[in-house]
């Protein structure tokens, strides 16, 4: 291992001289090491070759930052680390993203479908016929199941006027039901 370490040292030193093909050769004489550290260090096996490229980049850039004093092959490795840690940021942040922005496509799709669901239904139809202040009560008491109390205090309202709403809405769906009591039955089972 000696005799390895002073011969990458020496090729260091050229490279620092401004000798391009010693670059070459350090990269040939190292490249094996690089590559097996980052992949086995890297979970998204199709960057490994960008990666490396990446890492070699920076070794070129800081060799003239390496002294001669410690070994090469753990500086090389220590940029490599380096670089796979921070293409793990990188690629964590993408990843999260990507995942947020596919659960949100999927959760917009099935609150698609269920709205389309919901408007195509008979009961909803009627619903949608009320006043907003009848169809508020409603929504908030049948729909999210507050209590009378509950619904009072979200509108800031008296709970007799909550009473006389829920009261004056059930009334306009029943007298509205062009189905008999289909309808009538299905809102009261919502109460």
């Amino acid at each position: 291992m000696g005799d390895r370490e002073e011969e990458l040292k020496s090729l260091v030193n050229e490279v620092k001289a401004g000798n391009k093909e010693a670059f070459e050769w350090l990269y040939d004489a190292t490249i094996g090491d690089v590559y097996k550290n980052v992949y086995f260090l890297l979970s998204h096996k199709e960057g490994v070759d960008d990666l490396v490229q990446d890492i070699y980049i920076e070794v070129y850039r800081s060799i003239g930052k390496f002294h001669g004093d410690r070994p090469f092959k753990p500086w090389l490795i220590g940029i490599a680390v380096n670089q796979v840690k921070s293409f793990r940021r990188k690629n964590w942040l993408h990843d999260r993203i990507s995942k947020k922005v596919a659960e949100n496509e999927r959760s917009r799709e099935k609150m698609t479908e269920m709205i389309t669901d919901i408007e195509n239904d008979e009961l909803y139809q009627s619903i949608e016929g009320l006043p907003f202040k009848l169809k508020q009560v409603i929504i908030l008491r049948y729909l999210n199941e507050y209590s009378q109390e509950e619904v009072a205090a979200i509108l800031q309202i008296p709970i007799g006027t909550v009473k006389s709403r829920i009261h004056a809405a059930l009334k306009k769906l029943r007298v509205n039901d062009q189905q008999g009591q289909f309808m009538i039955r299905r809102v009261e089972d919502l109460s």
